[in-house]
């Protein structure tokens, strides 16, 4: 019963894996960025195909600009801190986020080198 159920929908378009994930993805993207280990995990725990979730990563999931994007965001809320303690803090918001380390440097780089150079929050 519930296998006739399962294909009715996907013979409708209405139970894809693929495009839930690619779904998941942009609206992440747009509202609250994540690095691929956190957006892989999400899908994983809603019980999305492990081959739709990496094809989704690998086509439409930017680490870097995601990082920069989340880095940003958090950088605008913490603009007392020192370089050394909005860098430390940035990193642990991005881990958090499941961002791989290089994307997180590369994002946190770019962030202090726009506050050093008047660019911040802008």
């Amino acid at each position: 019963m519930t296998e006739s159920i399962i294909e009715r929908l996907a013979g409708m378009g209405l139970a894809d894996d693929a495009a839930f994930a690619r779904y998941w993805l942009e609206n992440r993207e747009r509202h609250r960025p994540r690095g691929a280990r956190a957006l892989r995990s999400e899908l994983g725990a809603k019980g999305i195909d492990r081959g739709a979730v990496e094809d989704a990563i690998a086509t439409a999931h930017d680490e870097f600009a995601a990082a920069r994007t989340a880095a940003q965001a958090r950088a605008r809320r913490i603009l007392k801190a020192d370089a050394r303690e909005l860098a430390r803090r940035l990193h642990e918001h991005l881990q958090r986020r499941g961002f791989d380390w290089e994307a997180a440097e590369a994002a946190v780089r770019e962030v202090l080198n726009e506050r050093s150079a008047g660019d911040f929050g802008a």
